[in-house]
């Protein structure tokens, strides 16, 4: 990853669109961010986003998760977005719990579908409908 690749993809986020970026900066540290992104670039996903959310270690348990998803999906509420996809990391209860949290549902399980460290990982994807 370059600097340069990095600012590309800062350039898909806009406050009027379904394609948004929420950061917590505490003492020049990202202690968690959350975006929705296009999910396929075929114009029949054009009403899907992709869901991720980081928090850094530390924040784990202190409600950012929360404050964060929240944020998100009241943002998407206000967009043409029928459908926003999460795919988390197995094992991974804390973010499968975030999820449901805020109705998003199991869909489906991608098994040994891509590497990370060098082994096979397996994801949970989860969807939510906005009706």
């Amino acid at each position: 990853m370059t600097l340069g690749n990095r600012n590309e993809w800062f350039t898909q986020f806009r406050p009027d669109s379904p394609y948004q970026l929420f950061v917590v900066i505490e003492s020049h540290q990202v202690m968690g961010f959350i975006c929705s992104q296009p999910y396929r670039t075929s114009a029949a996903f054009a009403e899907t986003v992709e869901v991720s959310i980081y928090l850094h270690p530390d924040a784990n348990g202190q409600g950012l998760g929360s404050v964060l998803m929240k944020t998100l999906l009241d943002a998407l509420a206000t967009q043409p977005v029928h459908c926003a996809l999460s795919g988390i990391a197995l094992l991974n209860d804390a973010s499968v719990a975030l999820h449901q949290k805020f109705g998003f549902r199991e869909v489906g399980v991608f098994h040994d579908y891509a590497r990370k460290q060098g082994e096979y990982i397996s994801s949970l994807w989860m969807g939510k409908r906005f009706d």
